[in-house]
């Protein structure tokens, strides 16, 4: 293409922190776009004492305190194999958190069937 511009791309930022961006370029729409700065989640400090250690401590507790039946999922379906092994945090193999199906040729070969069905449909 000889003589094409390349066009113009101006940033600038608004009243509101916001940046606004004029395109003008060959390739794509000529216009003007409000796009928000972006922000991050507050960071918190977990701290002793604070409401965010509260919390998170409160979960810790209650997902401790029951042992999951984890199934295997094929398709849209529950799988239970009757098959189990144990599922314990990484620091500490006595505390049981649940059981997990494990599955065999015949769940592998049912989830690449469901698979395809999926991608044909």
């Amino acid at each position: 293409m000889a003589g094409a511009s390349a066009g113009t791309i101006i940033v600038t930022r608004a009243s509101d922190s916001t940046l606004l961006l004029e395109i003008d370029t060959p390739a794509a729409a000529t216009g003007f776009f409000k796009v928000p700065v972006p922000t991050n989640e507050p960071i918190l400090s977990y701290a002793p004492g604070t409401k965010e250690r509260e919390l998170l401590q409160a979960a810790l507790k209650e997902a401790r305190s029951k042992v999951l039946d984890i199934p295997m999922y094929i398709g849209s379906e529950e799988v239970r194999s009757g098959k189990t092994a144990k599922l314990t945090p990484p620091h500490d193999h006595q505390h049981i958190l649940g059981h997990y199906h494990q599955g065999d040729k015949s769940h592998v070969e049912a989830a690449i069937k469901a698979a395809l069905e999926t991608k044909t449909a």
